[in-house]
């Protein structure tokens, strides 16, 4: 029986990357127990990634309102928060709910706010994988066997109007089709993405290297990305960045040859779309966060490396400046030859 027929809430916030990590795990508990009923909380942009895979059954939107949560959380036999939220834990205690894990400070255990605690972790440990890490929790949250899972993920399927209307989109942005293209996501979090210099250096030597078209995503515009496309003065580079939906996004990554980001949720896209996928990793944890299926985290591994806190300590940031373009690139070419080859 297990939890056949049970309901089932995770909180899974904040980022798209943490929703993509997590889809192996909910296909795992589906494919064990498919009675049981998943529901899962996050903020509502994030959840587009998922909303649509067989096996999510339900959503919950963290940031549009108690009133969403509280219907969310409603009749669920666990709710199991992934991170440390003390009111929403006091919440769910108030609504009755019999089982409620998550983690929690020593300090505050004596409110009884859940009836399970993990253990309260800052940061992850190093020596895990995030999947694991997840596995391990939600499968000891629901008092079961850690389960065997694959370690492709996934993302939510874009519609055929969705699919259209990015299309367009790259059209009118002076994309026909003619050549294959290279997507370019260099932006993630401020201490760990490569600096505007190197990134210059790396699309100078990807011209040189490459016929195709290149495609910058991003959440948002960035200055030094906007000038240095202007600098570089070339009609294959296509600056998408703020301008495409999550939907977009992923049918642009889809239809991409290679994929060279940063540390972020864009990485973890495009290697569930099964895409070649290529993070620069600096101070970041290759081995906590690099996807294992179409990813080639590039990385100097480095002695010191990852910094605490995944951010830089030190003055020299040899993780960063000892970066050549060259090497970048060489990874680059071993990334489309292992894809061909099907090794990942």
């Amino acid at each position: 029986m297990g939890i056949n027929g049970k309901k089932i809430f995770i909180e899974c916030s904040p980022g798209i990357g943490d929703l993509v990590v997590l889809s192996p795990i909910l296909r795992s508990l589906k494919g064990k127990y498919p009675s049981c009923e998943l529901t899962i909380m996050s903020r509502r942009n994030s959840l587009r990634v998922i909303e649509r895979l067989p096996y999510v059954d339900k959503v919950c939107p963290m940031d549009e309102g108690k009133a969403k949560i509280i219907k969310g959380m409603l009749g669920q036999d666990y709710v199991i928060f992934i991170n440390y939220k003390p009111m929403l834990f006091a919440l769910a205690k108030i609504m009755g709910i019999s089982h409620r894990i998550g983690p929690c400070k020593d300090k505050h255990k004596k409110w009884g706010l859940c009836t399970h605690y993990f253990p309260y972790d800052e940061i992850t440990p190093n020596d895990i994988r995030q999947t694991d890490y997840f596995m391990e929790h939600i499968c000891e949250a629901l008092n079961i066997p850690v389960l065997p899972y694959s370690e492709q993920t996934e993302v939510s399927a874009p519609t055929a109007q969705e699919v259209r209307c990015a299309k367009e989109k790259l059209e009118a942005k002076g994309y026909n089709g003619e050549h294959s293209y290279i997507c370019i996501s260099p932006f993630g979090n401020t201490e760990i993405d490569l600096p505007i210099n190197k990134l210059k250096e790396t699309v100078e030597l990807m011209l040189c290297e490459y016929a195709d078209e290149i495609v910058f995503l991003g959440g948002r515009k960035n200055v030094e990305l906007t000038q240095m496309i202007k600098e570089l003065s070339s009609d294959r580079l296509i600056d998408m960045s703020g301008e495409t939906t999550l939907a977009d996004m992923i049918v642009i990554l889809r239809g991409a040859r290679v994929h060279l980001c940063a540390d972020s949720g864009p990485m973890h896209i495009s290697s569930a779309l099964k895409t070649p996928t290529l993070p620069v990793f600096t101070s970041g944890n290759p081995h906590r966060w690099a996807p294992r299926a179409f990813c080639y985290p590039f990385s100097l591994y480095l002695p010191c490396s990852p910094c605490k806190d995944g951010k830089h300590r030190c003055e020299d940031k040899k993780c960063v400046n000892n970066i050549k373009a060259n090497l970048i690139v060489q990874k680059m070419k071993e990334s489309c030859d292992n894809a061909m080859d099907g090794k990942y």
